[in-house]
């Protein structure tokens, strides 16, 4: 498991990966900076990665960043764990507060009023629960009745 990735996450959505590789350098040198983006919009999702070239600089960058302020939001920092360690697919995440495509973080008892309404674009990096059902358990049941329903006619 690569412990130089360092997951970074509430970023805003403005912020650029070179921003990101000039906040992180000071702690040693980087390898990669990686702010996925959306595929429609291509904006940033708001979270990012930072890949350091040695493990103890990584180490000090979470320890050092998490819950301070950049670009007029408080960041969540920490090495990122594999999917896989949480129990999920590939990729990487951000540990107990929320990453990539996984762990919805600490107010994972409060559901995303956003996702209620269909309009969350946070998507899997959302800090609120999307309560795994609602639209989609509904659409999968009309379309086992439609099925059914073809098949005994």
């Amino acid at each position: 498991m690569e412990r130089t990735k360092v997951y970074v996450g509430n970023l805003s959505f403005r912020t650029r990966d070179t921003d990101l590789k000039y906040y992180f350098e000071k702690f040693g040198r980087i390898a990669d900076v990686y702010i996925p983006r959306d595929n429609r919009s291509g904006e940033s999702k708001g979270f990012g990665f930072v890949t350091f070239e040695d493990e103890l600089d990584a180490k000090d960058a979470a320890e050092e960043l998490d819950d301070r302020e950049f670009e007029g939001r408080v960041l969540r920092v920490n090495i990122a764990r594999q999917r896989g360690e949480r129990g999920s697919g590939g990729g990487y995440g951000g540990g107990s507060r929320g990453g990539y495509g996984g762990g919805r973080g600490f107010n994972s008892n409060e559901v995303c009023r956003d996702n209620q309404r269909g309009m969350c674009s946070r998507g899997s990096s959302c800090r609120y629960s999307h309560g795994g059902g609602g639209r989609s358990r509904s659409r999968s049941r009309s379309r086992s009745r439609r099925r059914s329903r073809s098949r005994s006619r």
